[in-house]
């Protein structure tokens, strides 16, 4: 009963697959699944076997439910037709009765209670037959009807409650022999099942686990990347899924760092800097690389057309921070960064990092926790910043720098980027570009002042 739902589950699931032209489970045949399903719709929510398998069953339990409101209302109407029987009745002699009245042979009281023993025996009689009826009583239990009045006249009608006691018990009991009865034919059917169901609910749940990854992978067309033994990654047309499950279509991107066949000859970096223009893509990308690599080495389907993925012991990522941090906050960051100490293969996605201190500390810090990371021949390391040059001017470890460019406004005002990076090239944020889309969208005074920033660029 407690497995019920997920047994019942579980044999949809595989008459489903079957008449969808698949083998699944072999181990049941179609007959045999039919007839498990069958013998285990006979057990109802509660594991009592369900209304209307056995109507014995379905009579003792309706009875039992029945008994006392059925006798109260039947007892109450009898009582109603005693008392209109009693008011209407008159008191006839015969003869030999008034002889008898007479002769002091009889006392009236006699007389009296000789018709309401009638009246009373035959309202009992009536009650039993009505009970009976509405009862749907068999033979035995009809028996024991008759010691459920007394044979005293008594007025109201009342019953017994010792043999009311009685007869509930004798129903309960009946009802309980005849319930384990039918709860033993279906253990029976059921036990031969037994270890074949459990079998199949595992299978059931594998099937579960890789239809599910199927269909994520169809809703978002992942494919299977190649593993390589170099360290590196690259893709063909991934998408974020990010974005692509909150905007639907969105432009795919290629990139690789490492060693790939994807990447451009000559730029096998492992420790690259990514630069470009501000809503661009730089964040974006760094998810769709983190979640290549997470999918990817849990042997999941992938977000790109094509991925080949090296081996990655540990994977970090340090996102965003909001401003500059305070002495404190600036240690424990410094701290992150000790695990570059170890000599396992990483993968560090870091997304400004700047921001941890002033602009030329910042860029500092940066140049040495890349050449830290490039140490090891078996780490990767792509970190989002502005500050390529000053980061460039600092460090003496051949690091490439890849741009992600704006190529100018469209009519719409709107930055036209190529979200795919540029390999080895600085990409500006592209502020000019900025001030000039609010110098075209204002007029008069605040017209003249972007206009003034503009020329500073000319210089």
């Amino acid at each position: 009963m407690q497995n019920l739902d997920c047994i019942l589950a579980c044999l949809n699931i595989a008459s489903a697959l079957r008449a969808g032209g698949f083998g699944f489970f072999e181990e049941l045949s179609g007959v045999e699944l039919e007839n498990l399903k069958t013998a285990l719709l006979k057990v109802g929510e509660d594991g009592k076997p369900i209304e209307g398998l056995d109507s014995e069953l379905d009579r003792l339990e309706t009875a039992l439910k029945n008994l006392d409101p059925v006798l109260t209302s039947t007892l109450n109407e009898a009582n109603q037709r005693m008392n209109r029987t009693l008011e209407a009745s008159s008191l006839t002699l015969s003869g030999q009765e008034l002889i008898k009245l007479v002769s002091g042979g009889m006392e009236i009281k006699d007389l009296l209670a000789k018709e309401l023993q009638r009246v009373y025996t035959g309202e009992i009689e009536a009650v039993k037959e009505e009970l009976s009826e509405k009862l749907n009583f068999q033979k035995q239990e009809k028996l024991m009807l008759d010691s459920l009045f007394s044979d005293e006249i008594s007025y109201p009608l009342k019953t017994e409650q010792a043999q009311l006691q009685l007869l509930r018990q004798k129903l309960n009991m009946s009802l309980e022999k005849s319930r384990l009865s039918r709860k033993r034919e279906l253990a029976k059917i059921l036990s031969t099942f037994h270890q074949r169901v459990e079998r199949l609910v595992r299978e059931v749940l594998d099937f579960d686990l890789g239809f599910s990854i199927a269909c994520f992978a169809a809703q978002f067309q992942l494919n299977m990347p190649a593993i390589i033994s170099e360290a590196g990654i690259g893709f063909e047309a991934g998408e974020n899924l990010f974005l692509k499950a909150r905007y639907g279509e969105i432009d795919p991107v290629s990139y690789s760092v490492g060693k790939t066949s994807l990447s451009p000859e000559g730029l096998e970096n492992r420790v690259v800097l990514l630069s470009g223009v501000n809503s661009g893509g730089k964040t974006s990308l760094l998810e769709l690389l983190a979640q290549c690599v997470v999918l990817g080495h849990m042997g999941f389907p992938v977000p790109a057309r094509k991925l080949e993925l090296g081996p990655v012991e540990e994977f970090y990522y340090f996102g965003k921070s909001k401003g500059t941090l305070d002495a404190g906050a600036f240690e424990t960051t410094l701290k992150q960064f000790s695990v570059l100490s170890e000599t396992s293969g990483k993968l560090v996605l870091a997304d400004e990092l700047e921001s941890i201190t002033e602009p030329g500390a910042s860029a500092r810090i940066i140049a040495g926790i890349l050449e830290y990371l490039a140490r090891s021949e078996e780490s990767l390391g792509v970190f989002v910043s502005h500050l390529s040059e000053l980061i460039l001017e600092n460090t003496w470890t051949e690091i490439r720098v890849d741009g992600i460019e704006a190529e100018g406004l469209d009519s719409s005002l709107e930055l036209i980027v190529n979200r795919n990076p540029v390999y080895n090239r600085v990409a500006r944020s592209t502020p000019e570009l900025i001030v000039e889309r609010l110098l075209r969208k204002t007029t008069g005074k605040e017209q003249e002042f972007y206009a003034h920033l503009k020329d500073k660029f000319k210089n």
